[in-house]
């Protein structure tokens, strides 16, 4: 937000596949005016398909934050464990 980085948990999410080690998930935020609205609950793209995971998944808060999780290898894939997922800030060091 706004040039800097903050680190997050997503809980309700899991990363996995043939190769899963040494994976790199990237997240692309839009709708974010507020840093505070970024900690929310999301539904999750996945939710509304019939797809249990993707390579690239997008992630839509209540307050309109849309958030798109993808993979830097196509062979292994974002998967949410329900409909939902929480989004926190993660406790510093």
């Amino acid at each position: 937000h706004q040039g800097q980085t903050y680190a997050v948990v997503l809980d309700g999410m899991s990363i996995g596949g043939a190769i899963a080690k040494g994976v790199t998930v990237t997240g692309t935020v839009t709708g974010l005016t507020n840093l505070t609205d970024l900690a929310d609950t999301y539904l999750t793209q996945l939710a509304v398909t019939d797809q249990v995971s993707s390579p690239s998944v997008w992630l839509k808060s209540n307050a309109g934050v849309q958030i798109q999780l993808q993979t830097d290898n196509p062979e292994v894939s974002v998967a949410a464990g329900g409909d939902s997922v929480a989004l926190q800030f993660a406790p510093g060091p």
